[in-house]
């Protein structure tokens, strides 16, 4: 079983080298995702042929020391069916999720399996961000902006040059400030309810850094 399994496992990776010679100009591209152990009825299976308790019991033989989703490897393939993969083809991709580094990351991340680095994906529409977002931006002109397509930023500088307020004083007023956050526009254009307002123009990314 387990010869057949990874003679399948080369045989797709020989599969799509192949499918992308052929389609060489035209647009089209051939990859491949190959995931660590998945929890899935599959596996489940295989952990019984094994004579294993269940799946989970192929968890502590992965690197995150748990079994991946299958819509961590959903996403992985979403990815390379965007524009941003557009280049990529020909490959296989040996991969598993790594989990956040900190509360409120942007990017879903996978590392090689072959120790060969990271890749990370930001899916600002499909899988908006703003509820966990916690990220404010200070412009050259000392506005504080609360999300990337904000009409408004908060103005600080009044606050620093002429109310001469303590260190104190200006945490306190930025703590205020975001705790009425209330922008969620990823969200809404993600679920086609975003409208921008007549005459308004959103805050440029490269005026707030990005």
């Amino acid at each position: 079983m387990l010869a057949a399994y990874c003679a399948a496992k080369a045989g797709v990776t020989g599969l799509v080298r192949g499918l992308a010679a052929e389609l060489r100009g035209t647009g089209v591209t051939a990859n491949a995702v190959s995931p660590g152990s998945t929890d899935t009825p599959i596996l489940a299976e295989s952990a019984r042929l094994y004579g294993l308790e269940d799946a989970a019991s192929f968890a502590p033989q992965q690197p995150i020391e748990r079994l991946i989703r299958p819509e961590e490897v959903a996403a992985a393939i979403r990815w390379l069916l965007s524009a941003e993969a557009a280049a990529v083809t020909g490959a296989t991709f040996a991969v598993e999720p790594l989990d956040a580094q900190v509360a409120g990351e942007t990017a879903q991340r996978w590392r090689y399996l072959d120790g060969g680095g990271e890749i990370g994906v930001i899916s600002s529409v499909t899988q908006a961000f703003c509820r966990d977002c916690n990220r404010a931006r200070l412009s050259t002109e000392g506005r504080l902006y609360l999300c990337l397509f904000a009409h408004h930023g908060h103005d600080l500088r009044h606050l620093l040059r002429q109310a001469g307020a303590s260190d104190a004083e200006v945490s306190g007023a930025i703590a205020e400030i975001w705790s009425g956050r209330s922008d969620r526009y990823s969200e809404l254009r993600g679920r086609g309810l975003a409208s921008s307002s007549a005459g308004e123009r959103k805050v440029e990314m490269h005026y707030i850094g990005g």
